[in-house]
């Protein structure tokens, strides 16, 4: 029995937007067989040297599946308004959000949207609060475009995930700790930390045919983390 489920992942910018699109598919039956298989070899009493070739060839094949069980199509950080974005009436933000995702015209039907859902207020807990009306209309939009597919995900659920040791945000608020002027630029640096170091090691090992630069990795992590906090609600 296959299963295929698509996922698209925005991280909402004022200008940009940070895009996940990934296809999780595997063949449970397939995977299954390889599972048991290598089980029944290991639970042998004699092992020969074609047994132990065997069981080598099933392990490396059951990785490739697993390899494969995440396929990227797309990664990436998106400029979609050009120039000074605050400055640009919301006719003109409106026909550029829309034409950007023209792209995403074939999406299948059964695709879940990931949308970030920005708060109006930036800060809090003491800290001095920050406006943000920009980011959140962008998110809006993005969720009537792409009804009922999509879905609302709060900013922290990203910090929740992470993928190995030394990758998780508790790690990364304490490297940053005292490190800028104040505690929100502290938690902030270590955010976006946390979001590109577990970026970074997925791709490694599951796409490592797509490099992203330092300057356009920000907003795409943001994304694909939020893209593994759904996975883990």
């Amino acid at each position: 029995m296959k299963f295929q489920q698509e996922y698209l992942s925005f991280d909402c910018a004022y200008k940009s937007l940070g895009v996940c699109h990934i296809i999780l598919e595997f063949d449970i039956d397939a995977l299954t067989e390889q599972i048991n298989a290598i089980i029944d070899l290991t639970n042998l009493t004699s092992l020969t040297n074609q047994t132990i070739n065997t069981l080598l060839s099933r392990v490396d094949t059951l990785r490739d599946m697993i390899v494969n069980i995440l396929r990227v199509v797309d990664i990436n950080t998106y400029d979609i308004l050009p120039g000074n974005a605050k400055e640009t009436d919301i006719e003109t933000k409106t026909a550029a959000l829309k034409q950007f995702l023209t792209r995403y015209h074939d999406i299948s039907q059964d695709a879940i949207i990931l949308i970030e859902n920005q708060p109006m207020k930036i800060g809090g807990y003491g800290f001095i609060q920050k406006t943000n009306t920009e980011s959140p209309i962008v998110a809006h939009q993005l969720c009537y475009h792409f009804s009922p597919r999509a879905r609302m995900m709060a900013p922290t659920l990203k910090g929740k995930v992470s993928l190995g040791e030394n990758m998780h945000l508790d790690y990364f608020m304490n490297q940053f700790a005292g490190k800028f002027k104040t505690k929100s630029e502290d938690k902030r640096k270590a955010r976006k930390e946390h979001t590109k170091a577990n970026l970074k090691w997925f791709l490694a090992r599951f796409a490592p045919h797509i490099h992203l630069p330092e300057s356009t990795a920000d907003d795409a992590a943001d994304a694909f983390m939020q893209f593994l906090a759904y996975l883990k609600i």
